[in-house]
C-alpha cells in the first residue's frame, strides 16, 4: 500500500504517457485516419426518411356533407328551377316568404350555392339559390 501512495501519481503519468504513445502511433499509422475519414463519411451520406417510416395505409372514408336540412324562404318570392343556375335551369314554380323546403344536396354555380330541395306537395327534386333562403 505505501508502495502506491507513494509512487501512485508516477505510475499514473506512465500510463498516461502510453496511452497518449498508443493513439499517436495508430494515428501515424493511418488506422485512426481510416477510421476518422469513415465517419466522415458516415455522417454525410444522406438519409432516406421514408425508409424508416411505415407506409401509411390509405384510408377511404366517405365524407358526409354538411347541409342544412331545411331551408326557409327570405325573400317576398322565391323560384325554384329544374336544375341549378339562372342561365340553364328553367323557372319550376314560385314560392312565397317562409315557405320551407327540405334539402337533399347542394351544387356551386359560379360564386352562388344552389340547394336541391323537394317541395312539400311533390317528390320531384328542384333547385333554389341560397341567395333567397336561409339554413335552418
Amino acid at each position: 500500500m505505501n508502495f502506491i501512495k507513494t509512487h501512485g501519481s508516477r505510475i499514473l503519468a506512465a500510463v498516461l504517457t502510453l496511452l497518449v504513445f498508443s493513439v499517436l502511433a495508430a494515428f501515424f499509422s493511418g488506422s485512426v485516419l481510416k477510421s476518422v475519414s469513415d465517419m466522415a463519411a458516415w455522417y454525410s451520406t444522406p438519409i432516406n426518411v421514408g425508409a424508416f417510416e411505415e407506409p401509411e395505409e390509405e384510408i377511404e372514408e366517405e365524407v358526409e356533407e354538411i347541409l342544412p336540412d331545411f331551408v326557409t324562404i327570405v325573400t317576398e318570392g322565391a323560384n325554384v328551377r329544374n336544375s341549378p343556375g339562372v342561365k340553364d335551369g328553367t323557372i319550376s314554380a314560385q314560392l312565397k316568404k317562409g315557405d320551407q323546403l327540405e334539402v337533399t344536396g347542394e351544387q356551386m354555380v359560379g360564386e352562388t350555392v344552389w340547394y336541391e330541395v323537394l317541395l312539400s306537395d311533390s317528390d320531384e327534386k328542384l333547385w333554389i339559390s341560397s341567395k333567397a333562403v336561409k339554413e335552418e
